[in-house]
């Protein structure tokens, strides 16, 4: 694994703590195939139903689709995520995870997360503070769909906008967003029609740039403004144990 690979998959790790040599070492030699998908691409799953994936680089995306067939995205995924997580406690997965664009990821089983548990005791807490954090994430999307398409539509770029400038701060990771009308329209609710009117708007008041399914941040800061969000971040907690 490269070097940037590497600072890219410990990505939500690094904003929790820093890793000990032995820690990186664990993480560097987790069990399982590495593999590369193209854009449009399932996630593979093997006869365990409690498979993992560490994202090491690209988009992905989980999507709930219902029985008439139309899909609703309700996550997005970035270099350093666990992919999967919260399948670990259903008896069958409850949606879809693809690639959005070119993706490398390593399969894991659930078996990492028993090794995390006995001996890394750190990367088993932090594990379980990312998922609180997803947890909240989505907590606050669905207190923002009592909003406006306007405030969801900024807040939606807004919180992925965050995580990729962390990314691009520490790895130089392209601050391009890689989503077409119509997966953002699914994601904030709204039609395609609807959301390109906003597109244009964001546009027109140099919020955003978009072209040809690729969207960039222009103003931050206004974004976060206009979603009505509350403004929080993560921090380093200073509670968690000095590593073993």
């Amino acid at each position: 694994m490269s070097e940037k690979r590497m600072v890219l998959a410990l990505a939500r790790v690094l904003r929790y703590i820093d890793p000990s040599a032995e820690e990186i070492a664990f993480l560097q030699s987790l069990p399982g195939p590495e593999l590369t998908l193209s854009a449009g691409d399932i996630f593979p799953r093997s006869h365990d139903r409690d498979d993992l994936y560490l994202l090491l680089d690209g988009w992905a995306v989980n999507a709930a689709i219902s029985a008439d067939g139309a899909e609703r995205i309700h996550s997005v995924h970035l270099p350093g995520d666990m992919v999967g997580m919260a399948n670990l406690v259903l008896d069958a997965p409850s949606d879809a995870i693809y690639a959005l664009t070119a993706v490398q990821l390593k399969q894991l089983s659930c078996s990492v997360l028993r090794e995390m548990f006995e001996r890394f005791h750190r990367l088993a807490a932090v594990t379980m503070l990312i998922a609180q954090e997803e947890r909240a994430l989505k907590h606050e999307w669905n207190l923002l769909h009592t909003a406006t398409a306007t405030s969801r539509f900024a807040g939606f770029l807004y919180r992925i906008n965050e995580r990729v400038n962390h990314l691009n701060e520490i790895a130089g990771f392209d601050r391009t967003i890689p989503l077409t009308q119509k997966q953002i329209a699914e994601a904030v609710g709204v039609t395609p029609a609807y959301i390109n009117r906003l597109i244009q708007t964001f546009r027109a008041n140099d919020l955003i740039k978009y072209q040809r399914s690729q969207l960039q941040v222009l103003d931050h800061e206004s974004l976060g403004s206009l979603s009505a969000l509350h403004e929080w971040r993560v921090e380093k907690p200073k509670w968690l144990p000095a590593p073993t």
